[in-house]
Parts: C-alpha cells; structure tokens; sequence
C-alpha cells in the first residue's frame, strides 16, 4: 500500500510507503494528517505543496483559521502559526473541549466570552452562557445568554 497526496490538477505532491496515515482536516490551505493506529496517534500539518511544514509530533491539531490553529501536546495547548512558529497561551481559562470551527470559549470570573485561535476577544466574558448555534459561508452563530435575555452574535 502507499499513502499519497494529490493536488486537484491529479499530480502526486507527497507520497509514502506506509499506509498509517489519515487525514483530520484541511482548511486554510493547510492539511492537519494523523499518523498511528491503536497505539496512538500523532498530528502534523503538510502545505498545499504537500510540504511537511509541521511535523508529527502533537496530540490534536485544529483546524487552521488565518493562519493559526490549536495544538495539544503532552497535555499541554499551543497556536501554531503556519509559519511554523509556536506560541504558549494560558489555556486554563479556556474550555477547549468546545472548539467551534476558529473560536473556543473562555471563562473569567464566573462569566462566559469568545476568543479566536489567535487569541483575540471577539465577544467579551460577560454572559452567563454561550453556544455556537452554526457555521455557513465562512459566518459563526452564537447564542448569548445573559439572565433571562438571549441574544444571537454572529462572528464573520
């Protein structure tokens, strides 16, 4: 068996003997495959050029959203910028078993808000509650609960 990666024109980008690789994503122009089987896994991100450009060695990776995803690794977070730079984030505050397309959640004080992967605030922490709703044509819904009021964001 060979593991390859074509471009759409057909052509062959990347091609390789072993058959233990999968693919979690592409977006952004970025491909996160995985490589393992029952033993575990490890994520890496390969370019439109098929260029390993990330190597195999994290955890999880997320889908890229401007040039920035999430990585898990050893059970730490990380953004990893497609450059290839990696950057810390205090993660504590952060509920990233809630990834939703390029935001996650994050809490402070008590109160719920929205940060893109690259760490910007895009809804500030003041709601008591918020749920991603939906994704269509590069848009994110988010329903904001605060008391007894809803109110619907949307993110572009």
């Amino acid at each position: 068996f060979q593991t390859g990666l074509f471009a759409l024109d057909g052509s062959l980008l990347w091609s390789n003997n072993d058959f233990s690789y999968h693919t979690q994503s592409y977006n952004d122009g970025f491909l996160v495959v995985g490589k393992g089987g029952t033993e575990g896994v490890s994520f890496g991100v390969f370019d439109k050029e098929g260029q390993l450009i990330i190597p195999l060695e994290y955890d999880f990776i997320s889908n890229f959203a401007d040039g920035c995803a999430l990585a898990r690794k050893n059970g730490g977070w990380i953004r990893l910028f497609s450059n290839g730079d990696v950057e810390n984030f205090d993660y504590h505050n952060a509920k990233l078993d809630n990834l939703s397309y390029f935001t996650y959640l994050y809490t402070l004080e008590g109160k719920v808000g929205v940060e893109n992967f690259k760490g910007e605030r895009i809804i500030p922490c003041e709601f008591d509650e918020a749920l991603c709703y939906g994704y269509s044509n590069y848009t994110l819904y988010y329903a904001l609960i605060k008391g007894e009021e809803c109110s619907l964001f949307v993110v572009k």
